[in-house]
């Protein structure tokens, strides 16, 4: 026989699990939209060294680039298959724009992506809790 006030309780962990997990991603999203919003300027970058870095079996471009008499780094988003294909990148790319924070220039990126990932974790996230939320008395197993 199964017992009703184990489900309860397991339901209720699923729950905060849930939750936890919802607030997690929430967390994660509101620092990489903030992060994307501070980088509301920009100057004109010139490239000083490219990198291509091997990132498990794909590989990752880093560029070197200076702006407004600032130094900066930047890994860009998008990873290549082969060496040879992000060598081609680098070479068929000529001019860059640095995307800046105003209040703190030294913070600077490349590239400026909205953060489309996390915006869809969380929303998963929370959906898998509303579920949960929602959905309760279904999972509990009435005797």
């Amino acid at each position: 026989m199964a017992n009703p006030k184990f489900h309860k309780v397991s339901m209720k962990i699923l729950i905060l699990f849930a939750a936890a997990v919802a607030a997690y991603f929430g967390f994660r999203l509101s620092r990489e939209i903030c992060s994307y919003a501070s980088l509301s300027e920009q100057a004109p970058a010139k490239i000083l060294r490219w990198e291509v870095e091997e990132a498990g079996s794909r590989y990752a471009v880093k560029g070197t680039y200076e702006y407004k008499n600032l130094v900066g780094t930047t890994q860009l988003q998008r990873t290549f298959f082969n060496e040879a294909v992000a060598l081609d990148f680098i070479k068929s790319t000529s001019s860059w724009t640095a995307h800046y924070d105003p209040t703190h220039p030294e913070h600077s990126a490349l590239e400026r992506v909205f953060p489309k990932g996390y915006v869809i974790r969380f929303v998963l996230a929370c959906a898998v809790f509303i579920y949960f939320l929602l959905f309760k008395r279904k999972f509990v197993i009435h005797v």
